[in-house]
């Protein structure tokens, strides 16, 4: 077999393995109880990605290290995995509802740019006058 011939081969493999992953993380019951190795390691202090400890310096983040969990939100915004496909799989805890609350300078911001929104919409409803000029007379 030549070179490009198997680098073929393996690129078909993993994605059945992929196809056969995402199949998986489908199947797994959300409403069912985590995977009970997955709260064993988060009452151990264990990193659910990989499977190291968190020290009680270090900051954790969803049952992660910093570092780890910034490595899956990256893979994540690259649209590799979702976040819910990791849940499911055990590798991330649930994140938390809700947030912080916007600040009162966010909400003002907003309600200006609806009020601008609004008058735009009114001069871009509002019928336009004719640039015509009567002939001087």
């Amino acid at each position: 077999m030549e070179h490009d011939e198997v680098a073929k081969q393996l690129l078909a493999i993993a994605s059945q393995l992929e196809a056969l992953a995402s199949q998986l993380a489908e199947s797994i019951d959300t409403e069912a109880a985590f995977p009970v190795s997955m709260w064993a390691k988060v009452d151990q202090g264990i990193c659910l990605i990989c499977d190291e400890p968190i020290l009680p310096i270090e900051k954790s983040m969803r049952g992660a290290h910093n570092r780890c969990y910034k490595q899956m939100r990256d893979k994540i915004n690259e649209k590799k995995t979702t976040d819910e496909k990791q849940v499911k799989l055990g590798r991330l805890l649930p994140g938390k509802k809700g947030g912080r609350k916007p600040s009162k300078t966010a909400l003002k911001v907003e309600s200006l740019i609806r009020e601008d929104a609004a008058q735009y919409e009114e001069t871009k409803a509002a019928p336009k006058k004719s640039a015509k000029k009567s002939p001087p007379g």
